[in-house]
């Protein structure tokens, strides 16, 4: 099967997977799967039936590619870049805004800002889509601590995946 089939195959398995997510509505029913990489967002022992923590305010640290065969731009391959989230935090909506600046390597297509859709903190649970100036679109997914967010990544070009990865940030203030 050729390369471009697979992503294919994959766009669409993700875009039928957010079904219920779409990026133009403040739905928080976004929902990734499974962690790309295989990578769990929750920390071994933690459960979401603990009390959610509050993700309000500026957070800064993190993301990095991972290296897979669908990857658009092999050169990103352990990419760092660099991550600010100013996040609001009402009830279980989240809302806000994204910031990329250079690590390693420049952000995807030099896209340094977006703001963030369909955000929901359910339990411990935190899942969120940043719309990027492009139309393209990155779901996020993490179980916060009170002071550091760890989880995964995917990011969409309509139904083509374009990259996933890990992201880790601390809470700036």
């Amino acid at each position: 099967m050729a390369p471009r089939r697979v992503v294919s195959y994959v766009g669409l398995a993700v875009i039928l997977a957010l079904a219920s997510g779409c990026a133009t509505t403040d739905n928080p029913k976004v929902r990734i799967a499974a962690a790309p990489g295989g990578y769990s967002a929750s920390s071994p022992g933690q459960s979401d039936s603990a009390t959610p923590a509050n993700v309000s305010g500026v957070w800064e640290g993190t993301g990095l590619t991972d290296c897979t065969v669908f990857q658009e731009e092999p050169h990103r391959c352990n990419a760092v870049v660099n991550v600010t989230l100013t996040m609001l935090q009402e009830q279980e909506r989240v809302t806000g805004f994204y910031r990329c600046a250079t690590g390693t390597v420049m952000c995807r297509r030099l896209l340094q800002t977006g703001v963030i859709k369909a955000g929901s903190m359910t339990g411990r649970l935190l899942r969120f889509r940043v719309m990027l100036d492009d139309g393209e679109s990155c779901i996020f997914q993490a179980t916060p601590q009170p002071d550091r967010i760890t989880g995964a990544y995917i990011c969409l070009n309509g139904a083509a995946l374009m990259e996933q990865g890990r992201w880790d940030l601390q809470r700036a203030y």
